[in-house]
């Protein structure tokens, strides 16, 4: 099972067809992702961060030399452990995310000198506080027993709760962003007439499109065929203020021109690029590059987003699209994504793989953060603090995709 499967599952068992219809919907009328969904990261965060020190809490109880060894274990335990899972428990308490461990460390190869560098610094850290607040020290109770942090378990955890909070909130934004970037071009472009079909099932010339494959990077999100000859490129993003050099690739990434095999033959089409973003810099010069290319740029944060881009599907294909909205207020736009958001089978639109094992209603099959850390904590033994059994069941062959985090 892949992750990018994994992790879509875990995003639909958690928010349900409901809920996922609801954020569809209210991002069709200029919602924002990020906030629609920031309860379930908070929720993860600190139910995942509280488990992170229940283990923590667990490994002091069995080992009476943690504090002083637990580095030296992680070591060990990540030169001899290929378990991908366990591995990604372990390096909160070294400061790390995935991601990092591979970008910063480096993997194995600067594994010795990083681990090294973190007990040094950990140590001068300790000092420092200790200079500027004194000695500080913390009775976490856990299950009626008692265990004293000292200055160092503390700083520890705090690395740890750092770590993993910026994991989480790195994988979140991966996870929801491809998962609902199908789900908004899918049904915003049934609600305005498109008929969803596979590529390679591409029979028809008019008025049908198709979502890309999710491990084709360099392909545009969506491709619509307006009618022969004409074709609209979409790549959508839930891009920010705080990233206009990936609007400017998504703006320049495409040709103006797409041949595609159909049932008289292979024919041409002329191409139209519309990137949607969620909101731009009003500095930013990604509209002005789009005009330059003969493309377009529409931010999702305006209510009635769909409307202008429907008038631009319009204007791009030389009025041979008739939208539906042409001849409606913007008011009315909101009334008509009302009507038809319940019409639309969501499922369609989610990749092959979750489409044949379920649907958006789909039991949690997930490994949730909170549920890895305490059963890596219910295997801790004495001998070592960090040699856990496995919590999952499964081994990992180490080519598990990374997150963006």
């Amino acid at each position: 099972m892949s992750k990018d499967r994994k992790t879509n599952e875990t995003v639909i068992s958690l928010l349900g067809d409901a809920t996922i219809r609801a954020v569809v919907k209210s991002i069709l009328e200029g919602g924002n992702l990020r906030d629609l969904t920031e309860d379930i990261t908070r929720k993860r965060i600190l139910s995942g961060n509280i488990a992170l020190l229940i283990l923590y809490f667990k490994m002091k109880s069995a080992y009476p030399k943690l504090t002083e060894q637990l580095t030296n274990q992680i070591s060990i335990e990540l030169s001899n452990n290929k378990n991908q899972h366990i591995r990604e428990i372990l390096l909160p308490f070294v400061g790390m995310t995935k991601k990092g461990w591979d970008n910063i460390v480096r993997g194995s190869a600067g594994q010795q000198a990083y681990l090294a560098r973190l007990d040094e610094n950990l140590k001068e850290i300790e000092e420092e506080v200790v200079r500027q607040f004194g000695s500080i020290q913390a009775t976490l109770s856990v299950e009626g027993k008692d265990e004293v942090f000292s200055t160092a378990d503390l700083l520890r955890c705090l690395l740890a709760v750092g770590s993993q909070t910026l994991a989480i909130r790195g994988s979140e934004k991966s996870i929801y962003g491809k998962l609902f970037e199908r789900l908004i071009l899918g049904s915003v472009l049934s609600m305005l007439g498109f008929k969803k079909i596979e590529k390679q099932d591409c029979t028809e010339t008019s008025m049908v499109f198709w979502l890309s494959d999710p491990k084709n990077k360099r392909e545009c999100d969506a491709t619509a065929i307006v009618a022969p000859g004409v074709c609209i490129r979409f790549d959508i993003g839930f891009i920010g203020k705080g990233n206009p050099e990936i609007s400017l690739d998504k703006v320049t990434r495409y040709e103006s021109t797409m041949s595609l095999s159909t049932e008289s033959g292979a024919q041409t089409f002329y191409s139209h690029t519309i990137i949607i973003v969620d909101t731009l810099g009003p500095r930013s010069k990604t509209q002005s590059l789009a005009k330059e290319i003969g493309g377009d740029v529409i931010q999702m944060n305006g209510s009635f987003w769909v409307k202008e881009l429907a008038d631009i599907i319009s204007r791009a294909s030389r009025s041979r699209f008739h939208s539906p909205l042409a001849l409606v207020s913007n008011e009315q736009s909101l009334a008509f994504i009302e009507s038809k958001i319940g019409e639309i089978d969501l499922n369609q639109f989610l990749p092959m793989s979750i489409r044949q094992h379920g649907s958006l209603l789909k039991k949690d099959i997930s490994k949730s953060t909170q549920i890895d850390y305490l059963r890596a904590a219910d295997s801790v033994g004495a001998d070592s603090p960090a040699a856990f059994v496995s919590v999952d069941g499964e081994e990992s062959d180490g080519d598990d995709e990374n997150m963006d985090y």
